[in-house]
């Protein structure tokens, strides 16, 4: 939960255990994303809530979003990885993308419609 402390969060994730952890509240509502290896040398006080030392607290992405929307979102945020939520009212995480897989399956499918196009497929 985003109320967990920064020392109960190095703790419970290990440096090492993993490059980002999605912070939630109640109901796995959004919070913002947090990074570990930045956690584990930030100097602010263990008391200090991970809420407050998360990123991307306004960066989201949707399902219904189009790639190009999508891809404009990363490169505003200069995120490397976004949540994935259920729509920005609620915020309820449903997942994680991140921008190499964006562009990765972008590109498959440009190529997958320029064979059909060609006879290829």
């Amino acid at each position: 939960p985003a109320s967990t402390t920064l020392a109960e969060f190095r703790k419970e994730v290990p440096l090492g255990s993993g490059q980002r952890v999605i912070a939630v509240e109640q109901a796995d509502q959004y919070v913002g994303m947090l990074l570990v290896p930045e956690l584990h040398s930030d100097r602010s006080d263990g008391d200090t809530p991970v809420s407050a030392l998360a990123q991307f607290k306004d960066a989201v992405l949707v399902p219904s979003m189009n790639v190009q929307t999508a891809a404009e979102t990363f490169q505003r945020t200069g995120a490397e990885e976004l949540a994935v939520v259920e729509d920005f009212d609620e915020r309820i995480v449903l997942g994680l993308l991140t921008e190499s897989h964006l562009m990765r399956r972008y590109a498959e499918e440009l190529d997958k419609a320029r064979r059909d196009l060609s006879g290829e497929g």
